[in-house]
């Protein structure tokens, strides 16, 4: 993916130690790292130093910034936690509770709670100022490794899936502490992240796992694995961006995985090549800078390249270049119910009085956020074959046919898993099928065609201005 060629390595930071622990704080998105007992603080977007926390009196393991980059949260190996204030230094509360090291925190949005991973098999739920954990979570049977968190379309009800050595994810509602599900793996649960669309994935040995956290229950297989290295995968983490996974693993190798938005699959897209075991992977929520924690003690900071200037010296175009104009009280409504996830209903609003820019756009939103099946299930007949024809009658518009095609092809696949009894029904579907694959693999030709002859033009323009 050519974006990911755009990441070019800028800075390298030499910490002396294994560097378990990387971060971006939040809002001003500057680098900070824990080692031993240390934690530093860097000023801007440079590798300087600029503060350092150094009360901790023992080796930290994890920390975990608040969303307003204010306060932090370290973790240590003997299993007390510590709260500080970052501006002053000074540690402000202390938590204790775990029995062992503490391997994962995390805060609960700007809220005075936290929860905790240990090796002392348990997960705590923490009221940060009252210095007391409120619930312990357990069940698991070895070191819990790590956590992870999505919030659905209650924003009151949080999920954390707690991954662990014993080979298992559970995943718990925090109000409740009632067990949602648990996910059985092959080998020790290192990483797991949630993506879009509600799908866990899981780092475990060298695969990747996906699991979906709606209707999965206890006894149900993963809905797909991956395996892009050749050892232990130690990092994930999702781009909401790109849609795409970066795992770390040690054999040195940071890999970007793509997601096909309308099927699921995943491709690995990227490999990055690193001196050194990666202990640790994060991207900023800026998705323009990449810090890589490695166990020579070394952490290597990958930026995004700028796009190029414009040239100094302009021509007029000869083209000309005609803009559809869509109703702007449209956008608002449909851009109202997307806030809030009222993806079926969006759809019926676009679908009144179709525009080829607004149901591109609309399209687009639905495979970001993995919902294109969703927004097709539960429709009538006549629904989907009015929506179908749309689609078809938008495929070969140059400006939309990617992601209308790809549409389409979702919906035809769709139309294929349905059980129709009524025998002329039945063959208006299989006709209508039938059209929709050639007209597919016709614009498909085409595209092909074009994409050949462009090829030749550019290669006679090079050779004239060369000549």
């Amino acid at each position: 993916m050519l974006y990911w060629n755009t990441f070019k390595v800028t800075h390298r930071v030499e910490t002396g130690s294994p560097a378990m622990e990387v971060l971006f704080t939040p809002l001003t998105e500057t680098l900070t790292w824990a080692t031993g007992s240390t934690i530093s603080i860097c000023s801007g977007s440079s590798t300087e130093v600029q503060k350092r926390l150094t009360r901790c009196k023992e080796d930290i393991t994890c920390i975990a910034y608040r969303s307003d980059g204010r306060l932090l949260l370290s973790g240590c190996v003997s299993g007390l936690m510590q709260l500080h204030d970052v501006k002053s230094r000074s540690i402000m509360r202390t938590l204790s509770g775990h029995t062992r090291a503490v391997t994962a925190i995390s805060f609960l949005g700007n809220s005075g709670r936290a929860i905790s991973a240990s090796e002392d098999m348990t997960v705590g739920l923490w009221d940060i100022l009252g210095e007391k954990m409120l619930s312990r979570f357990e069940g698991h049977t070895d070191y819990v490794k790590s956590l992870a968190f999505s919030l659905d379309s209650n924003p009151d009800v949080f999920y954390s899936g707690l991954g662990s050595y014993d080979k298992s994810i559970r995943c718990w509602d925090l109000r409740t502490g009632e067990t949602l599900a648990a996910f059985q793996h092959e080998e020790p649960v290192e990483s797991m992240v949630i993506g879009s669309g509600s799908i866990l994935y899981s780092a475990a040995g060298s695969k990747i796992y996906g699991w979906d956290l709606v209707s999965s229950t206890a006894s149900k297989s993963p809905l797909f694995s991956y395996t892009p290295h050749q050892k232990t995968i130690t990092a994930l983490v999702y781009d909401r961006k790109t849609m795409s996974i970066l795992t770390g693993s040690i054999d040195h190798h940071v890999k970007v995985i793509g997601i096909d938005p309308a099927t699921g699959e995943l491709r690995t897209e990227r490999t990055f090549v690193y001196g050194s075991p990666i202990l640790c992977v994060v991207l900023n929520d800026g998705g323009n800078r990449l810090a890589v924690g490695m166990a020579s003690g070394q952490i290597s900071i990958r930026e995004r390249k700028e796009s190029p200037p414009i040239a100094k010296t302009a021509t007029k175009s000869t083209s000309r270049i005609v803009v559809e104009k869509a109703s702007l009280p449209k956008y608002r409504e449909i851009d109202s119910l997307l806030r809030s996830f009222d993806h079926r209903r969006a759809l019926d609003v676009a679908i009144a009085s179709p525009s080829a820019s607004v149901l591109a756009l609309l399209f687009e939103e639905f495979a970001r956020r993995g919902v294109l099946l969703a927004v097709f299930s539960g429709r009538s007949l006549e629904y989907l074959k009015r929506l179908s024809l749309v689609l078809l009658q938008y495929s070969t518009d140059p400006h939309h046919a990617p992601i209308m095609i790809r549409s389409l092809q979702v919906l035809v696949d769709f139309l294929e898993s349905f059980s129709i009894k009524n025998p002329v029904e039945r063959q208006s579907i299989l006709d209508l099928l039938s059209k929709f694959r050639v007209r597919i693999q016709n614009e498909l030709a085409l595209q092909e065609e074009v994409s050949a002859v462009s090829g030749v033009l550019e290669l006679l323009l090079a050779n004239t201005t060369s000549g």
